[in-house]
């Protein structure tokens, strides 16, 4: 009976507790809350009435009023001055580029303290430590144009959702304002600054950049320059690219270009650090980067450095702004991790007939080289006319027609996977393609510009061949394709026509 009787005590004392806590952290706070918007409120000095019996802790500042917002909190200080243009910028970093939306949210939090309550009028210590405002999370101080500042702590968020404590410098007053202050005055300095990678380059001319190069640690993967306007296959592009690394492969456009574009005002998802130090990019591993990208533009030269940054798929990134540090997904930015065969086209050789001088084909069987000579035909059409070191002579229209054919057979030859590691059971590919016994064929293309290709094919299996470009060898390709560019050699010897 005693036993029931203590626990009943007990049950009664913690549902008594419970009631107090409840009504001291959330019912007291609340009818605080609703009271002051619904009855009417007297002014303290400093105060301005607002709208719906609500009122401004200090006078509503507009943005043209403010010289300057200071603001402190758990993550540092930093000052937003006027930038010249009708916003603001950091202090210090008056360079970088500000999210103009969060800029307007800043300046409406600071310039526009319209309360929800006003809490008591004589918060004591205790009082303060009761609201987080002994020692307060945030501060800010906005200056206005005559110099006249006006300074707000901001102490514990109440435990409803519905704001945060604050208190304005100089008075005794608690008051209640909204929940903006979560994303304004409580987040860092980087949550403001626009995550530029790269800027400056324009959308009228992005096909222009040359050069374009990326790197794992200290290896180069992969580099993608412009071909010279004369020597494009299509006059009348804006532009084509060809691969100058690891060897001259045709870059796939669609891929090439879409990335180019990207670099028009590149930006991360988010701004990590402004203020970058060597120590910053130590922590972050940027003094010793997984990848860097560099590029060419307009006689400038671009680069920003990536690193993995071990989470969620995010790459950290310093770019042209050496003062900050971007994250980005790896979602949005895919291609330094791109393998070699996802930069390039299906077509191992693009040049346009009219760049090319001299071809030279070389199989089992035969050894041919067809000089080409380019001139203009009476009706204005580019022309060729082609005569080989053998004595071929290939003139007529019937003639150049099938030159014109064998030519189109050169640019279908297609990569068609990697290499596989062996050519035949224990014996690598390495040692295979090594070896001049087993070339299958040779083609060396030769342009006006002085540039000289040699395609080495080398047959491992009855359908497969590998394919070296100036003595890189990462691809097969189909062995039909280069057995039609046999057979369309011995019909140009032959004088027979090429369907």
């Amino acid at each position: 009976m005693i036993k029931k009787q203590i626990i009943m005590i007990s049950v009664a004392a913690f549902l008594l507790l419970a009631g107090i806590l409840l009504y001291v952290f959330v019912i007291s706070p609340t009818v605080e809350e609703r009271s002051a918007k619904t009855d009417d409120v007297e002014l303290l000095p400093g105060e301005e009435a607002g709208t719906s019996n609500r009122f401004y802790m200090y006078s509503h500042l507009e943005r043209k009023d403010m010289a300057s917002i200071e603001v402190s909190n758990g993550e540092g200080t930093y000052k937003m001055i006027p930038d010249g243009n009708g916003s603001f910028c950091v202090e210090g970093y008056e360079w970088i580029s500000l999210d103009s939306e969060k800029i307007a949210s800043l300046v409406t939090t600071c310039g526009a303290t319209l309360t929800k309550a006003r809490v008591t009028d004589s918060a004591d210590g205790e009082k303060l430590e009761e609201y987080g405002l002994k020692d307060p999370a945030a501060y800010w101080i906005v200056t206005d144009n005559d110099g006249k500042q006006y300074k707000v702590y901001v102490g514990r968020a109440l435990l409803t959702g519905g704001g945060y404590y604050c208190r304005f410098a100089g008075r005794d007053s608690v008051y209640v304002l909204d929940t903006t202050l979560a994303d304004t005055v409580l987040k860092p300095v980087e949550e403001f600054v626009t995550p530029y990678i790269i800027f400056g380059i324009s959308k009228d001319d992005f096909y222009t950049i040359d050069d374009f190069t990326i790197y794992n640690k200290d290896e180069k993967i992969i580099s993608i320059g412009k071909i010279p306007s004369k020597e494009q296959i299509n006059p009348n592009a804006l532009a084509e690219s060809v691969v100058k690394y690891p060897a001259p492969y045709t870059p796939d456009t669609e891929t090439y270009y879409g990335i180019l574009q990207g670099l028009i005002s590149f930006t991360g998802d988010s701004t990590y650090k402004l203020g970058v130090t060597e120590e910053d990019l130590s922590k972050c591993g940027l003094d010793d980067p997984d990848y860097a990208v560099s590029f060419e533009y307009n006689g400038n030269k671009y680069y920003f450095l990536l690193k993995d940054d071990g989470e969620d798929g995010y790459f950290v990134i310093s770019g042209i702004y050496s003062d900050i540090i971007t994250r980005i997904s790896k979602k949005n930015l895919a291609y330094p991790e791109y393998d070699l065969l996802k930069w390039l086209s299906q077509y191992v050789f693009r040049r346009d007939i009219t760049t090319v001088t001299r071809i030279t084909v070389k199989t089992g069987s035969t050894d041919e080289t067809f000089n080409v000579t380019h001139y203009t035909g009476d009706n204005g059409a580019s022309e060729i006319s082609v005569r080989s070191d053998g004595g071929i002579v290939l003139q007529s229209e019937s003639e150049t027609r099938s030159f014109r054919q064998f030519y189109g057979d050169l640019l279908n030859i297609a990569i068609k996977d990697y290499l596989p590691d062996e050519a035949e059971p224990g014996v690598s590919m390495k040692d295979y393609v090594a070896d001049p016994e087993n070339l299958t064929m040779s083609v060396t293309v030769e342009t006006a510009s002085g540039e000289r290709l040699v395609y080495d094919f080398y047959r491992f299996s009855t359908r497969r061949c590998a394919i070296s470009v100036n003595g890189r060898t990462d691809f097969c390709g189909i062995y039909d394709d280069v057995k039609r560019i046999a057979s369309d050699v011995e019909k140009l010897q032959a004088g027979e026509i090429i369907e």
